[in-house]
């Protein structure tokens, strides 16, 4: 019953422990909610303030002064025409709006010519006839007449020099811009979200209840408090509009008279707790009947074992008196047994123990001293001689021993011995020849390569320091060899697993041919092996080396099929090149790259300058980590044009890093440390929001391209992020482009394509760069969709004076324009190639001639005076040309 009383207790107090938390729970979420819904909700509020703002102090600085003057000066079609030019990144706003000091209209960006009425009964109009506020004015939904649409106003005063009233500048916002906002945003059942005036007035709530705009919140609440005091949370009992006990958090704007709530119903918020109340409770339940029942079940098995107490003492009195039937036990046990009591006497020894020790029958049947048998098997320098000790009664009376002899005849025992009450002690014996002999093969599989038979990763580096520690004494030169085999993957990949698993034993048998008896040999992993060659200098290794290189690249015979491998090596020489079995393998590894770089198929030894570079880089991989952390990196932006007309269509976002002591450090530098190292996820990422960040605010909807890497596509939560980024920015999914490498579509296919139709269907454009220059031919391009592909520079370079290279730009064009993508011809840096290009129909072009990467300022201004211009009928501005890339 404690027992019971003590579940119950506990239960109770965590499911009390479990509420509150799920209160603190709803509480954090509300206010990260709260936090990230006000900040947007401030932006947009920014942004068409700033158009206000930026239209006041137009008025001011044209020193304005009356009705007549302002009017003249902003009632004409240019004014217009750049209220409706602004409106294309605003889609939140009905209109802009300039209003006199009587209310009449002096300008709007909706109609042309302006229509003739007053707004002087608005209540935004005669707040500001009658206070000088310089602050925004937030006014309650009322319905543009412009539109018609359901809006708040944003307003704003206009004061001229001599601070007279001369009017108000209005911008409606659309109501049902922050329910599509919310909309997108997912929130979870019984949560919403409301944007309130700081007098207590509804402006907007999301989902639609009873809370409907232009309800105010009751003054007894202590929401009024919370807004004065700069936010927090509190609860809302069911006392207003209906919505049932609540949890508020209250989130005021700082440059608004605007407060964020974010509401989730108690129902909702506990929902996950009373689940886990109710499971606590029916376990607790369960557990209270299952104790009763064992409560029960032990009652009776108690009276049962008294019942039994006789009958089991008259048992073990039978076989105490059962002489007969113990030694028959002990003659037919499989392991031996001896008995020795506290003087010494052998009382007990079985048949199975005569047998595995091999004593004469006569000398155990006379019940022998301990010492005349330990006398005996010492002359025969057998398994008892060496015991540890073997039956010397003060040490091993004490303490329990076990321990594994191997006999002269190979068997191999387990003895184990254990003291009696009386002094004496029982010694068991147990043959395990064969569960040893097992344990040897365990540590050989521990050491070795299933599949080849030669050492493993963990076997070669122990041979290596027993190799290396031998050096030392008597100061003989060693080499180390790292191979990797040459198209192997190939093989793999075309003839099976099957085939490259044969050929991998293969290579190995013609590896043991090259090398001598002391030689050691390894298989580190997939294709990679590894040969230690004892007393060997640079010379010796370099001919191996040679002999290595002709014996793998003969012919291999795999099943029905032949197949050429090759071998690159690397060289390293104990001690010049390392002290330490670790140093070794890692220069070896180094010289081993450098033969790959040199065309594979060959040998290098480790240099001086390899670790010169290796340090380099190392050096280059802080640098790279310390620039992250200190943000020393920056995007340029070079333009995508149209072939015909030269003039940017798109915008390529470019990563510059420039280091405060190296200067500009290209990009081929550091986006493979930026890969390798895994920090290019955090650096897309960074590239991605500021890219698209900047794009949003250009004066022309051009689309940016950003370029992803393998690693930031293989991110999971690449998709999520996109569209967060969008929706935080406000640039249109159909203005992005990303692009990939053709490297990227030799990894996962199903996977690969699943995101990129994913992120296709939000709109977002997918583009294969560098197009022709690795694996990507007809069957690639319609089995990924893509929309747009990248041709190589490599293949315009050669353009106009290799027919080689027109045919296969030609082709290219081709192919695409069959599957219906579009092409850019990247690296056009001559009028003839581009000249070219046109003729062979390639719409889309970028290079050099239309534009070098330009910072980010140089990049706004431009697409500013283009879209400044445009109505004019001026032709567009190219982009800058700047002196470096």
């Amino acid at each position: 019953m404690a027992l019971m009383l003590s579940l119950v207790l506990a239960a109770g107090i965590a499911i009390w422990q479990l509420r509150q938390g799920a209160v603190a729970d709803t509480e954090d979420d509300n206010h990260r909610l709260g936090v990230v819904l006000a900040e947007q909700t401030t932006r947009t509020l920014q942004a068409v303030d700033f158009v206000l703002r930026e239209m006041s102090d137009k008025i001011i600085d044209s020193g304005v002064d009356d009705l007549n003057v302002l009017h003249k000066i902003f009632g004409g079609l240019d004014v217009h025409q750049a209220l409706a030019r602004r409106l294309v990144d605003l889609p939140q706003v009905i209109g802009f709006t300039i209003v006199d000091s009587s209310g009449h209209l002096v300008n709007l960006s909706r109609k042309w010519p302006v229509p003739d009425y007053s707004v002087a009964d608005r209540a935004y109009f005669q707040y500001f006839a009658a206070t000088a506020d310089p602050n925004p004015y937030i006014s309650e939904p009322a319905i543009a007449r412009t539109s018609g649409e359901k809006a708040i106003f944003l307003v704003r005063r206009i004061t001229g020099l001599n601070g007279t009233f001369l009017g108000v500048l209005v911008a409606p916002i659309r109501l049902d811009y922050f329910d599509t906002f919310f909309a997108k945003t997912g929130f979870s059942d019984g949560t919403g979200v409301s944007i309130v005036r700081r007098d207590g007035l509804i402006l907007v709530h999301f989902p639609g209840s009873d809370l409907r705009p232009g309800t105010r919140i009751p003054t007894k609440l202590s929401w009024y408090d919370l807004v004065a005091s700069g936010g927090g949370h509190y609860r809302l009992a069911n006392t207003f509009a209906d919505l049932g006990p609540t949890f508020v958090s209250v989130h005021p704007l700082k440059h608004y008279p605007v407060v964020v709530d974010v509401v989730r119903t108690q129902a909702a918020a506990l929902a996950r707790w009373f689940r886990q109340a109710i499971a606590i409770a029916a376990g607790v339940l369960s557990a209270s009947i299952s104790l009763a029942l064992l409560l029960r079940a032990l009652t009776r098995q108690v009276a049962i074992s008294e019942a039994s107490q006789d009958q089991i003492s008259r048992q073990v009195k039978a076989l105490q008196a059962s002489e007969t039937l113990l030694a028959t036990t002990l003659e037919h046990m499989n392991q031996g047994l001896i008995m020795i009591d506290a003087t010494g006497m052998m009382l007990i020894c079985n048949k199975r123990a005569i047998e595995l020790l091999d004593l004469p029958v006569d000398m155990m049947a006379a019940y022998p001293r301990a010492a005349d048998v330990i006398e005996y098997v010492r002359q025969r320098d057998d398994v008892l001689a060496c015991s540890e000790p073997p039956l010397d009664m003060g040490l091993v009376l004490d303490n329990q021993a076990c321990y594994e002899r191997r006999r002269p005849n190979g068997t191999v025992l387990e003895v184990r011995t254990a003291p009696l009450p009386d002094g004496g002690l029982v010694r068991t014996f147990t043959d395990i020849t064969a569960r040893a002999a097992a344990e040897a093969m365990l540590g050989l599989a521990a050491s070795h390569d299933q599949l080849t038979g030669l050492a493993n990763r963990n076997g070669f580096n122990t041979r290596l320091d027993a190799t290396l520690a031998a050096a030392r004494r008597g100061n003989p030169e060693v080499a180390v060899l790292c191979l990797d085999l040459d198209r192997f993957k190939a093989v793999n990949d075309t003839l099976g697993h099957d085939a490259g698993d044969q050929l991998l034993v293969l290579a190995a048998q013609r590896m043991r041919e090259i090398a001598r008896v002391t030689d050691i040999i390894g298989r580190l992993g997939g294709d990679e092996f590894a040969i230690i060659l004892p007393a060997t200098n640079l010379a010796g290794a370099e001919q191996v080396s040679r002999r290595l290189l002709e014996s793998i690249r003969m012919p291999y015979i795999l099943g029905t099929e032949r197949a050429r491998i090759g071998v690159s090596i690397g060289i390293a020489i104990y001690p010049t090149d390392g002290g330490t079995a670790e140093q070794l393998l890692r220069n070896a590894d180094t010289a081993l790259y450098k033969a790959k770089a040199a065309g594979r198929n060959t040998f290098c030894a480790y240099a001086t300058e390899d670790g010169q570079r290796e340090q380099h880089r190392v050096q280059l991989e802080q640098d790279f980590r310390t620039a992250v952390e200190l943000a020393q990196f920056s995007l340029a932006y070079q333009p995508i044009c149209d072939a015909a007309t030269s003039e940017p269509v798109a915008f390529e976002a470019l990563l510059r890093w420039n280091h405060p002591k190296r200067g500009a450090v290209p990009p081929s530098d550091f986006i493979p440390i930026a890969e390798q190292t895994g920090l290019i996820i955090s650096l897309g990422r960074w590239v991605i929001e500021v890219a698209c960040a900047e794009a949003a605010a250009w004066a022309l909807p051009l689309r940016i391209a950003i370029n992803l890497s393998p690693a930031q596509f293989r991110d999971q939560d690449l998709l999520s992020f996109i569209r967060d980024v969008l929706s935080r920015t406000g640039l249109a999914p159909t203005r992005l482009d990303l692009e990939v490498t053709e490297g990227l579509l030799l990894e996962d296919v199903a996977d690969i394509v699943k995101t990129m139709q994913a992120l296709r269907s939000v709109g977002v454009r997918m583009v294969l760069d560098d197009f022709g220059t690795a694996h990507a031919n007809l069957s690639y391009l319609r089995g990924f969709p893509f929309d747009a592909v990248k041709i190589d520079r490599s293949f315009l370079r050669a353009l106009n004076s290799d027919r080689q290279a027109r045919a296969l730009v030609e082709a290219m064009l081709a192919m695409a324009g069959a599957l219906g993508l579009d092409v850019i011809g990247e690296g056009v840096e001559t009028p003839e190639q581009l000249t070219l290009l046109c003729l062979l129909q390639c719409r889309w072009v970028q290079g050099f001639l239309l534009g070098r990467p330009a910072p980010s300022e140089e990049t706004r201004e431009l697409i500013w005076n283009r879209a400044a211009n445009n109505p004019r009928g001026d032709k567009a501005v190219r982009l800058p040309r700047a002196t470096h890339r």
